[in-house]
C-alpha cells in the first residue's frame, strides 16, 4: 500500500488517463446560488421533457455500507471529540446521501448532483428500479425545464433508510433517534470505504467550497492509503483497538 504524504499537504492524484462514466450531468446543469435557498442545480440550457440529464454510475457514486456507517456513528457520538473530521463527514453523508435499497447502503454523490434540492412540485424524477441498469439509474426531466430554472426532485420519492437519517428525514415531523436504534448493532472489522481513482477524479472536479462539501477529501487525506492490489484508495475508519 502507498500512504498519502501529509507532511507535504499533498492531495492524492489519480491517473490522468481515465474513462469516466459519471459526467453527463455537466452537459445540462450547473451549481448556482438559488435566492432564499442556497446552492442548487440550475439548467444551463433548456432540458426537454423526457431527457435523461443524469445517471448514477460507478464513477459518480460512492457506496457506503451500513457497517462502515455504524463505525462512523460510533466515533462521532456527542461525547467523542477525538475525530472532528469524521463528524464533518458524517454530517456530509446525512446531508447529501440517498438510500440504495439493492445494496443496503448510503449512496454518496461524488459529482454536483448532491446539490439538487427537494421540490414539492419536482421537474425531475429519479428511477432506481429502471431495468436499464447497465448504464446506471437515471434522473429524467418530467416536464420541459427552462434555461436558468432550478432542477429539483422530491426526496419523498426516494427509498427510506431504516438505519440512518439521510435525505428525506428533514421533511418528517418526527425524526427517529437513529443513534439509539443503532445501540447493539454488531460491528464488523475491518471498517473501510473504498474510493477508486475514477471516483476521486469526479469528486475533486465537483464543487468543494464548504467544509461539508470537501469532508470526504479530508478523511481520505488523513486516513486513506492506496492499495495497489485493489487499485483503489482505502479509507480505514478509526476506533479499533490499534487507534
Amino acid at each position: 500500500m502507498r500512504t498519502i504524504d501529509m507532511e507535504s499537504n499533498s492531495t492524492p492524484q489519480p491517473a490522468q488517463t481515465l474513462t469516466l462514466t459519471g459526467t453527463i450531468m455537466n452537459e445540462f446543469v450547473q451549481v448556482e446560488e438559488v435566492p432564499g435557498i442556497g446552492l442548487g442545480l440550475v439548467a444551463s440550457h433548456p432540458i426537454p421533457k423526457g431527457t435523461i440529464w443524469f445517471r448514477m454510475t460507478r464513477d459518480n457514486n460512492l457506496s457506503i455500507p451500513r457497517n462502515a456507517f455504524e463505525h462512523i456513528r460510533c466515533i462521532t457520538s456527542p461525547e467523542n471529540t477525538k475525530y472532528p473530521e469524521w463528524k464533518t463527514f458524517r454530517a456530509s453523508i446525512e446531508h447529501f446521501c440517498w438510500y440504495g435499497e439493492h445494496e443496503d447502503a448510503a449512496n454518496f454523490p461524488l459529482d454536483n448532483v448532491r446539490y439538487m434540492n427537494h421540490g414539492d412540485d419536482p421537474n425531475s424524477t429519479y428511477t432506481e428500479t429502471e431495468t436499464d441498469t447497465s448504464l446506471g439509474a437515471p434522473s429524467r426531466a418530467n416536464r420541459d425545464i427552462r434555461e436558468g430554472e432550478e432542477v429539483r426532485e422530491s426526496y419523498l420519492s426516494y427509498p427510506t433508510c431504516q438505519w440512518a437519517g439521510i435525505c428525506g428525514d428533514f421533511l418528517k415531523d418526527v425524526v427517529p433517534d437513529y443513534d439509539a436504534m443503532a445501540r447493539g448493532y454488531p460491528l464488523k472489522e475491518p471498517a473501510e470505504i473504498l474510493v477508486t481513482r475514477g471516483q476521486l477524479q469526479v469528486y475533486i472536479e465537483s464543487n468543494l467550497t464548504r467544509d461539508i462539501d470537501k469532508a470526504l477529501l479530508v478523511v481520505l487525506a488523513k486516513w486513506g492509503v492506496f492499495d495497489d492490489s485493489r487499485d483503489a484508495f482505502v479509507i480505514r475508519i478509526p476506533g479499533g483497538a490499534s487507534d
